[in-house]
C-alpha cells in the first residue's frame, strides 16, 4: 500500500515526540510549550523532506536497456534516453520545426499563442542554383551537462561523427543525407567530413550538396557529452581525432545501460524493472519542480488500476472500450476527467501494422517475383478482412482502421476524400474489387476467402476442392507471426490474427501465433532477419521521409540502419523516396510518397492496421494537473515539459 505523504509525516514526527518525552521525562510539562513548538516544527520539516523526495511515477511496457540516444531500439528506451538529453530540434504543436528557439518562437495553435524556447538557433541558406546548403546551428553559451561540464562545439561534432561512423548501425539515418566529403569519409579518402565545420566555441555548420526536405530533422540529434560517451584523449578537431577510433563506436555502446547528457533528468539506475531518475541541478531551464522520477515496468492492463490504487502516477494504457469504460467507472461521473482520474486524449504520432518479411515469404529464390507478391497478398488479404471488426471491439471510437502504411497524424497521408484512395489489399489477383457496397461482415469473410485461395494458387500452391494441398518450391504450409500481447492475447490485432489463422486453417495453411511474454523476442528476430509475419505499432515524425523503414540499403546484415525489417527491396521505390526526399514541393511529395506507398503495397509487406489516440492518464489526487502541458497534439505533450510537473 502507498502510504500518503502526509500519514507519513504524521507517524515520523509521533514517534520523535515519544522519544522526546521519554528523554525529558517529567521537565516536559514545565515546557509544554516549547516542547509543542518543536514538535510541529519538526513534523513540518519532515513533510517537507515527504514532499521533495515522493516520486512522480510513470508507467511504461518492457525496456530493452538500450537507453541510449545513438542505439535504442524501442520507442520507451527512447523516452528513457529523452530525459536525460537535449535535441537541437523541437516541433511545435502543428509539428513544425521550431528554428530560432534561444529567444524563442512563437506560434498559434487552436486559437491560442504559445512560445517555444530550447539551447539552439538555426540558419538555413540554399544556393538556388546549385542546391548546396548550409545548416548553421549555434547553441547557448551556459549550457551544462548534468556533471557541471559545459556543453560545446565539440560535443555536437562529437555526436555527429558517431551517427556518420561507418559501423554506425542504429536508427538515424544522418548518413543517408548529402553532407559534402560524407562519401569520402566512409570510403576511407579523407580524413574528415568537409561538410562539417566548427566555425567557434558553440557554433557549429553543416554542408550538403543538395537540398534534402529531411535533413533539418536529421541534425536534429541529442548532443552528447564527448568527455562521458567517448574519450577525450582521443578528440582533436584540428587534426581530425572525432572522440573514438574511425570504424569502432564500441566505447560509446558501452553507456547504452547509462545514459548522461544535459536534460532535466539524471539516470541513476534500472532496478527491479524501473528506471530510477533525479533532477538536473545544471539544467539549462532550472532545477525541475519534481525530484525523482520513476519509469516503472508494468503490463498495460495493469495500468489503470496503478494509477487508481497510488503505485503510478502517470500512464498510457491502450485506450480500448474497456480501459475508457474502466476510467469512467472509477470516476463515478461517467467520464474519463474526474476527482480520480484527469485523461489526456491526442492521436498518437504512429500507427499499428502486420508487417511480412519478404525473404523469407516467399516463393522460389526472388522475393519481388509475382509469385512471392501474391503469396504475400493472400497472407495480407486473410488479415485485412478482420481489421474494421477487431479495432471496434477493442478501441471502439479511440481508433480508426488506416488503409496506407502511414500514420493519420502525417500531411502526407491518403484522404478518403482522394479521387485513388483505396482500402488495403481489397482487389482480388485479377485487380477486381473483392468487395462491394452494402455487404455485410461475412459477406466480406466469404469474399476474402475466394480471394485468398486465389493469390494461393497463383503463387504457385496446389489447389484440391477448395483448398492448398502443396506449396511451391521456396514456399511454406505454414507460418509464424509474431504479436506482442505479454502472453495473454492482450493486443488490439489480436483478434485480426485469430481469425485470419482460422480462415487459413479451413483453406489448408496454418499460421502460427506465436504470442511471447517478452516481445523483446520478437525484436530480436527482426534484427536477425529470422521472423517471417509479426505485429507491431511505428512512431511516426513530424517529416513522412521512408528511408529508414523501405531503403534496400537498410535491410538487417546488409548495412545501413538495419531497419528495413521487410526487407523490400525495390529500386523504382527507392528512387521515389530520394527524389521525394530533395524536393520542398509539399504538393509533389503528397503525390510521390502516395506512389511509395502503393509500391510498399503491392509487395504485400505491410498491413496498415489502425491509427489509435494516446490515452494519458494522470492521478487527479497526486498531479498538479495545472502544472501539465496545456493543448497537447500528436507533436507535443505532457512529456515536452516534464520539468514542470509537480506533486500535490
Amino acid at each position: 500500500m502507498k502510504m500518503s505523504k502526509r500519514l507519513l509525516a504524521l507517524m515520523l514526527s509521533a514517534s520523535m515526540c515519544a522519544g522526546m518525552m521519554a528523554a525529558c521525562g517529567k521537565g516536559a510539562d514545565t515546557n509544554e510549550t516549547q516542547a509543542q513548538n518543536q514538535t510541529e516544527a519538526q513534523e513540518e520539516s519532515v513533510e517537507k523532506q515527504a514532499d521533495e523526495d515522493t516520486p512522480l511515477v510513470i508507467g511504461y511496457l518492457e525496456f530493452s536497456e538500450k537507453f541510449s540516444s545513438f542505439n535504442a531500439e524501442s520507442d520507451y528506451d527512447r523516452q528513457v534516453a529523452n530525459m536525460t538529453q537535449i535535441n537541437l530540434l523541437m516541433a511545435d504543436r502543428s509539428g513544425q520545426p521550431v528554428l530560432k528557439s534561444i529567444d524563442g518562437t512563437t506560434s498559434e495553435y487552436n486559437g491560442t499563442e504559445y512560445t517555444y524556447k530550447s539551447i539552439y538557433d538555426w540558419d538555413i541558406q540554399r544556393d538556388e542554383s546549385t542546391d548546396e546548403t548550409t545548416y548553421t546551428v549555434k547553441i547557448r553559451d551556459d549550457v551544462k551537462f548534468s556533471d557541471g561540464e559545459p556543453m560545446t562545439a565539440d560535443d555536437i561534432i562529437f555526436s555527429l561523427y558517431v551517427y556518420l561512423d561507418p559501423s554506425y548501425t542504429g536508427g538515424v539515418t544522418l548518413s543517408s543525407h548529402p553532407i559534402e566529403g560524407l562519401d569520402e569519409y566512409i570510403n576511407g579518402d579523407a580524413t574528415h567530413v568537409s561538410g562539417i565545420q566548427k566555425i567557434d566555441d558553440y557554433t557549429v555548420s553543416i554542408k550538403t550538396t543538395s537540398y534534402d526536405a529531411t535533413t533539418i530533422y536529421q541534425l536534429g540529434i541529442d548532443v552528447c557529452p564527448l568527455h562521458y560517451y567517448g574519450d577525450e584523449a582521443q578528440y582533436d578537431y584540428e587534426n581530425d581525432k572525432f572522440g573514438f577510433p574511425k570504424g569502432d563506436i564500441s566505447i560509446v555502446s558501452e553507456k547504452d545501460r547509462t545514459p548522461m547528457g544535459a536534460g532535466p533528468y539524471k539516470f541513476v539506475k534500472f532496478e527491479n524493472k524501473i528506471v530510477y531518475f533525479e533532477a538536473n541541478e545544471n539544467y539549462w531551464q532550472g532545477v525541475p519542480k519534481t525530484k525523482n522520477i520513476q519509469f516503472r515496468q508494468v503490463a498495460d492492463s495493469d495500468k489503470v488500476t496503478g494509477v487508481q490504487q497510488g503505485t503510478l502516477d502517470i500512464a498510457d494504457p491502450s485506450g480500448s472500450k474497456q480501459v475508457v469504460e474502466q476510467v469512467q467507472e472509477i470516476n463515478g461521473n461517467g467520464d474519463v476527467t474526474g476527482p480520480v482520474i484527469t485523461t489526456s486524449r491526442v492521436f498518437n504520432l504512429g500507427y499499428g501494422f502486420i508487417g511480412i518479411n519478404a525473404d523469407t515469404v516467399k516463393v522460389g529464390d526472388d522475393p519481388a517475383s509475382e509469385q512471392s507478391k501474391d503469396l504475400r497478398k493472400a497472407l495480407a488479404t486473410a488479415l485485412a478482412v478482420y481489421r474494421d471488426t477487431a479495432i471496434d471491439t477493442y478501441y471502439g471510437e479511440a481508433a480508426e482502421v488506416i488503409n496506407y502504411p502511414i500514420s493519420n497524424t502525417s500531411w502526407a497521408a491518403p484522404q478518403k476524400s482522394d479521387a485513388d484512395y483505396e482500402v488495403a489489399y481489397s482487389k482480388d489477383v485479377d485487380g477486381n474489387p473483392i468487395y462491394t457496397d452494402g455487404m455485410s461482415q461475412d459477406e466480406k469473410v466469404a469474399a476474402a476467402k475466394e480471394a485468398v485461395l486465389g493469390f494461393l494458387e497463383a503463387a504457385g500452391y496446389t489447389v484440391e476442392g477448395g483448398k492448398v494441398t502443396a506449396a511451391p518450391e521456396g514456399a511454406k504450409m505454414d507460418y509464424e507471426i509474431i504479436i506482442g500481447g505479454s502472453g495473454q492475447g492482450d493486443h488490439p490485432a489480436f483478434a485480426d490474427v485469430t481469425d485470419a489463422s482460422a480462415m487459413l486453417a479451413e483453406l489448408g495453411m496454418k499460421l502460427t501465433i506465436n504470442d511471447p511474454s517478452d516481445a523483446n523476442l520478437m525484436w530480436d528476430k527482426n534484427s536477425a532477419g529470422t521472423q517471417e509475419l509479426w505485429v507491431a505499432a511505428w512512431a511516426a515524425t513530424p517529416d513522412p521521409d521512408m528511408t529508414q523503414l523501405y531503403n534496400s540499403g537498410n535491410i538487417p546484415g546488409k548495412g545501413g540502419t538495419d531497419s528495413n525489417y521487410y526487407h523490400i527491396q525495390d529500386a523504382d521505390l527507392d528512387e521515389l523516396i530520394a527524389a521525394a526526399r530533395i524536393s520542398d514541393d509539399t504538393t509533389y511529395r503528397k503525390t510521390a510518397y502516395k506512389q511509395c506507398m502503393d509500391i510498399i503495397l503491392d509487395w504485400g509487406v505491410e498491413i496498415p492496421v489502425y491509427q489509435r489516440e494516446n490515452f494519458y492518464i494522470f492521478s487527479t489526487e497526486r498531479v498538479n494537473t495545472e502544472t501539465l502541458v496545456k493543448d497537447p497534439s500528436p507533436f507535443y505533450d505532457y512529456r515536452n515539459e516534464i520539468y514542470n510537473i509537480e506533486l500535490n
